[in-house]
């Protein structure tokens, strides 16, 4: 727990100093290229959502281990979805500074910092999500091999 609430301090600590202090970078190439990225990442999170969502509990598991399946998938669900609402949100609000970037650039401005802190900070809470696709695998992986060995369980009893 504490790891967790380090790493998150250290991520928007590193995306505070970059949204401050590199805004005077963020130029035309600079944005479509943090638009792509922005972009890719969010497929990225559809995908795995979709990953998710296939049968990842073990259909011969207990009502115990179903609720713990179920508990995790439930909670790796909520952060994909806020990253993924994140990396929207980012990019709304680059949308939303590029737009009134000639008539209001004060507000400009303001939203350039926002949207490079969510999207920096969006970003660097990407770096958990290959952990989380092996996990799964694993846990499928798992989950198939004990339905193949209670499969063949079944096919030797049958046998005797």
């Amino acid at each position: 727990m504490i790891k967790r609430i380090i790493r998150h301090l250290i991520i928007f600590s590193v995306s505070i100093l970059i949204s401050c202090y590199g805004v005077a970078f963020f130029d035309g190439d600079i944005i479509s290229i943090f638009v792509s990225i922005l972009s890719i990442f969010s497929g990225l999170l559809i995908a795995l959502i979709a990953l998710i969502n296939k049968e990842l509990i073990p259909r011969d598991s207990s009502e115990n281990v179903a609720h713990i399946y179920a508990k995790y998938l439930k909670d790796d669900l909520f952060k994909l979805k806020i990253l993924f609402y994140a990396f929207l949100t980012s990019i709304f609000l680059l949308l939303v500074s590029e737009i009134f970037s000639s008539t209001l650039p004060t507000l400009s401005t303001i939203f350039k910092y926002i949207y490079i802190f969510i999207g920096i900070a969006s970003l660097l809470f990407s770096f958990s999500l290959p952990k989380m696709i092996l996990n799964l695998q694993e846990n499928s992986i798992d989950s198939a091999v004990e339905e193949s060995k209670e499969i063949q369980k079944k096919k030797n009893n049958k046998n005797i």
